[in-house]
């Protein structure tokens, strides 16, 4: 007597919210089709608002790991319907041949073909390419879709901000609305945030408090199994500095580059009440950027000529090496490049006390000749360089809109250089409405010798940077570099 074979039922949709496909009824056509076969169920691949014309079968969360990694543990693999598993001939061949190499069957409930015949396989293929012209009506209706409810308040689908939920409109579509649990979320969020809270310590508070995750959240709205998750603080960074905490409306995709959107005017549209004033959205960006870590540049701060001095045999930047030889240190000038193999490495090297003798000798010689300069100050002048940053942030993204080809449409390049130019007025009447004259120097009756002779090491080192002077080392010699003009350079730092 053969063994009973064993199935793996496949569960997919493209939107949670979808009944006529649900889970529920997938599982449900799949079992009785194991239960009418006699085939033993050893498990269910769910993979749910995944889209079959975005992902590959073997490409999918769960479908993708039992064909990768537990291909050992059926022989059936059932599923409702052709397009639940692919939407186009190309995947429905690599489909096939997959289950030719790891000699598997392929089964579809209300699409009776046999796959291990040439005809039923030929009827299959002809499916998947209606399948994927349906896909690319589809495509089509909900990109004409989109852009219509773009400018609008209307929502026109996927996973709301964090913070808002989904509510229909008693005429017809539906729209943004505070979410009176998450949003009392973000506001606790935002008391953290501005009273120096790090986000992994909010992370870690939100987790063992067991609060629902984005994700979750959004599965245990529509009735779905939600699976174990601690936040992460990327994700409420994320959350913190979305403008969609004002209400606005935002384009790009859940995990995908986040854009707001703007109407014909250039104007931000709005989705939702905000859950932060605009002062307190103000305030979070300033204790964010101010808290947040930043990669430091290496400096040596031991002296002041660390990226003035240069190997003249390889123009590579020189370094200071210290060799301590008995009890005797010697100082040295040497190029920085000693890696690799000896026909790469370059051994030019400069005693040390003899560099900075000279290098010190130039600079009181130069720098003496140089007046020390400050601004007067022509007056207050009207301060709206906020508007003027907003008007070319909206700029910014209606111009990435157009590179990702959202304008590629009947009337879409009179829209775009509609709005551009829209902008491009308003940028420029804000600019002359803050216009200040140029402003005028006057010695300060100093010299930069004075002020290098003032400052300390990093002070030297930023004045001689800014001077452009260049110093190159030979074996035991050295030459200079000035710039054109070295008063021009040192007013203009």
């Amino acid at each position: 007597m053969e063994p009973r074979k064993r199935a793996l039922i496949g569960v997919r949709l493209s939107v949670a919210t979808d009944e006529s496909t649900s889970p529920a009824r997938q599982r449900e056509k799949g079992r009785l089709m194991a239960q009418m076969k006699d085939y033993q169920i050893v498990g269910y691949a769910e993979d749910l608002d995944v889209s079959a014309t975005k992902f590959r079968p073997i490409d999918r969360p769960q479908l993708g790991d039992w064909m990768k990694n537990r291909h050992h543990e059926f022989d059936v693999m059932i599923f409702w319907k052709l397009d639940r598993i692919v939407r186009s001939p190309a995947d429905l061949s690599d489909m096939i041949r997959w289950c030719d190499e790891h000699r598997k069957n392929l089964i579809f409930v209300d699409d009776t073909f046999d796959l291990s015949s040439d005809l039923g396989e030929a009827m299959a293929y002809m499916a998947s390419v209606f399948a994927r012209m349906e896909a690319r009506k589809i495509s089509a209706r909900v990109a004409d879709a989109h852009r219509f409810l773009k400018g609008t308040r209307r929502w026109a689908g996927g996973r709301p901000p964090y913070g808002y939920r989904v509510v229909p409109l008693d005429s017809g579509g539906k729209v943004l609305e505070i979410d009176p649990v998450t949003s009392a979320i973000v506001r606790e969020m935002y008391g953290w945030a501005i009273t120096g809270i790090s986000q992994s310590e909010m992370a870690r508070r939100l987790s063992q408090r067991e609060v629902p995750t984005p994700r979750n959240w959004i599965r245990l709205q529509n009735g779905l199994p939600v699976t174990p998750a601690r936040w992460n603080p990327a994700s409420i960074g994320k959350i913190l500095t979305s403008p969609a905490c004002l209400g606005l409306k935002m384009t790009g995709g859940s995990t995908g580059f986040h854009r707001i959107v703007y109407d014909a005017q250039g104007d931000p549209v709005r989705a939702a009440d905000a859950i932060l004033t605009p002062d307190e959205w103000q305030l979070l960006q300033a204790v964010l950027e101010a808290t947040r870590p930043t990669r430091k540049k290496r400096v040596n701060e031991s002296y002041p000529y660390l990226g003035s001095v240069f190997c003249a045999k390889c123009g590579h930047v020189a370094y200071r090496w210290i060799n301590r030889v008995g009890g005797t240190e010697y100082g040295y000038y040497r190029c920085g490049v000693t890696a690799g193999s000896s026909a790469k490495r370059c051994n030019t090297a400069a005693p040390m006390d003899f560099v900075e003798e000279q290098f010190n000798a130039i600079v009181a010689q130069l720098f003496s000749a140089v007046p020390v300069v400050e601004p007067i100050p022509p007056g207050t002048p009207l301060d709206n360089s906020e508007t003027v940053e907003s008007i070319s942030r909206a700029m910014t993204d209606i111009r990435a809109e157009k590179d990702m080809g959202l304008y590629e449409y009947e009337g879409g390049k009179e829209e775009y250089l509609r709005r551009i130019n829209g902008l491009a007025e308003r940028r420029k009447t804000a600019a002359q409405a803050a216009h200040v004259s140029p402003r005028t120097l006057r010695p300060t009756g100093s010299t930069f010798a004075s002020e290098w002779a003032s400052s300390d090491i990093a002070g030297q080192r930023q004045l001689l940077l800014k001077s452009k002077v260049k110093a190159y080392i030979c074996r035991n010699s050295l030459s200079f570099l000035f710039p054109e003009d070295l008063r021009k350079e040192l007013i203009a730092a």
